[in-house]
């Protein structure tokens, strides 16, 4: 990371400055590309690196999968009977399903509070980097942690030759180019506010990147992240429109990549094979749809002001929403004589259609109906409108500790009247070398917090070998925004990092210029002459993989690149 609705924002930003047949192919192809951009990062949902839960969780995605057509035939039906009951109410049911749902989101946060407040579930799941860097073994790592500092490049060298003749991967392996560049370049900055590498201080750092995701969002798109339904982009549209389906091509050619590249590093969790993927690629959906899409714990804000008068607007969005969801027959799956699953997937896609038709027909037949509720019901439309502008109140203060605690998204406004020491920091107050390991933790679970000093924790702490370098004259960048969506600030090439990346003189890109280097660089020669770059940026800004091989103050004999 930084966080992935950030990689999503870089990615963006990247694009635009690439060649004009570069470009057209992350258009030609989005999910493909806006996938590529999540990089390494679906991978701290491998099963294999979660020991017994992810078991658990990889048999649960089998049977969801068995039953995927009956839980699409459920949704559309149950949706189609709350449209047509808050139709024919005149909004008065949908009224008051949204003060149901405030209620319960502030219990469920509450809820969520309480048990986050007694259990640090960032030291339960600490990978085994965080929890002990100094002593894990690169075989017993967890494979987003291996993909971020080992081999980095020549996996992404892999994905571009294999690739080679189909514009759909050769989008993804662009999107993740855009990934690399943005951690390259963008984590050093993380680092800098966080006090150190996700290593050290992955809480923190996961509090920080958070913030920033909700920031540039709104700063870039002026849009609440929250609200912004991100899981679409990177929805490869299957049967049903509310079920994603990641092509299967796509899964073989990623595990085909980590086989070819990290196979001699006999990885005890061994080699995501292709179901593998699209396990996690579910998982991540899932991530992405709860934290953007007005959830349980991601309600919208009522509006400021109540319309008296919006009829006319009213049944416009009431018949748009019933069109938007209208079956496509088209994808409708092939008959096989001989496959029970497949006249079952046909019936259930028949039966959506009709259920589709029914509710619609029912809306236009009775539209004068429609009108007269919802002319009536106004005064109670009102009423329970003022009710919800107090429940959120609540709600938004059981939300904010699960923001503090470093769960949940901020929203803009928290984002504004909190954490503007985060997003627009004094860059004096930071550290050039980052803190040592120190693992942390209090019953108030506020460690994070706190901006982690070396000098508070005395001489017995074991430090880094080599220290963590952040960057470079940290404290002439400035907005953060120029960092890491400026177009050009340092006239950076090819020769800049083609070998070792010292701190000390390596010029400091913006990400689209770093982005647009290392895409033009593979589009030229596969990239044969960059080294592959460490994405946690531990040592600093566009540094190399590396291992310490001995426990002297950091010089630059003091390392050796990773396996």
């Amino acid at each position: 990371m930084p966080g992935v609705f950030t990689h999503f924002l870089t990615m963006r930003a990247i694009k635009d400055s690439l060649a004009p047949e570069l470009k057209q192919l992350m258009d030609d192809f989005p999910e493909h590309a806006h996938f590529g951009s999540v990089g390494p990062d679906y991978l701290y949902f491998y099963k294999n690196d979660w020991g017994p839960a992810g078991q658990v969780g990889h048999l649960w995605f089998s049977l969801i999968d068995e039953l995927k057509d009956v839980v699409g035939l459920y949704n559309t039906a149950v949706s189609a009977q709350n449209n047509v009951e808050d139709w024919l109410t005149g909004g008065l049911a949908s009224a008051l399903q949204a003060n149901v749902e405030l209620i319960k989101g502030t219990i469920s946060a509450d809820i969520a509070k309480l048990a986050t407040s007694n259990i640090d579930f960032f030291e339960v799941f600490a990978p085994p980097i965080a929890s002990k860097p100094y002593e894990a073994d690169i075989i017993n790592w967890w494979w987003a942690d291996i993909a971020h500092q080992h081999r980095t490049t020549e996996f992404a060298r892999c994905l571009w030759e294999k690739s080679e003749g189909n514009p759909a991967f050769r989008a993804y392996t662009l999107g993740y180019l855009t990934h690399m560049a943005t951690d390259i370049v963008g984590h050093p900055y993380i680092n800098l506010i966080a006090g150190g590498p996700y290593r050290n201080h992955w809480r923190r750092h996961n509090f920080v990147e958070r913030i920033y995701d909700t920031h540039f969002w709104k700063k870039q798109k002026g849009e609440n992240l929250l609200e912004s339904a991100c899981h679409k982009l990177v929805h490869f549209a299957g049967y049903y429109p509310d079920q994603p389906e990641i092509p299967k091509n796509l899964c073989d050619f990623l595990s085909e990549c980590y086989q070819e590249t990290y196979k001699t590093l006999n990885i005890s969790s061994g080699i995501p094979t292709s179901g593998d993927v699209n396990e996690m690629y579910q998982i991540y959906y899932k991530y992405l749809l709860g934290a953007t899409d007005n959830s349980l714990l991601n309600l919208p804000k009522p509006p400021d002001d109540f319309d008296w008068f919006d009829l006319d607007v009213w049944i416009q969005q009431k018949l748009k929403s019933v069109l938007d969801r209208q079956p496509n027959l088209g994808r409708a799956p092939t008959i096989r004589i001989d496959d029970p699953k497949s006249w079952k997937s046909f019936l259930a896609g028949l039966l959506s259609y009709l259920i589709w038709l029914a509710e619609l027909a029912t809306m236009i037949a009775t539209i004068l109906v429609a009108v007269a509720a919802r002319i009536a019901t106004t005064p109670a439309r009102y009423l329970l409108w003022k009710l919800s502008l107090v429940l959120y109140q609540l709600y938004d203060m059981s939300r904010l500790a699960l923001v503090m605690a470093g769960y949940v998204h901020p929203t803009p406004d928290q984002v504004d009247k909190y954490f503007g020491g985060i997003t627009s920091p004094d860059y004096n107050t930071f550290q050039e070398v980052g803190t040592p390991f120190l693992h942390i933790t209090n019953v108030e679970q506020t460690y994070h917090l706190v901006h982690p000093y070396s000098m508070d924790y005395g001489s017995s702490v074991r430090l880094e070998s080599p220290r963590c370098r952040i960057m470079k004259n940290h404290v002439e960048y400035g907005d953060a925004t120029n960092l890491f969506f400026g177009k050009k600030i340092s006239g950076i090439t090819s020769n800049d990092v083609a070998g070792l990346c010292t701190y000390q003189d390596m010029p400091i890109a913006s990400i689209p210029e770093f982005g647009a280097l290392l895409c033009n660089q593979f589009q030229i020669n596969r990239g044969v002459f960059l080294p592959n770059f460490n994405l946690d940026g531990d040592r600093g800004y566009a540094w190399p993989t590396w291992i310490a091989r001995d426990p002297k103050p950091w010089s630059t004999a003091s390392f050796v690149f990773c396996p």
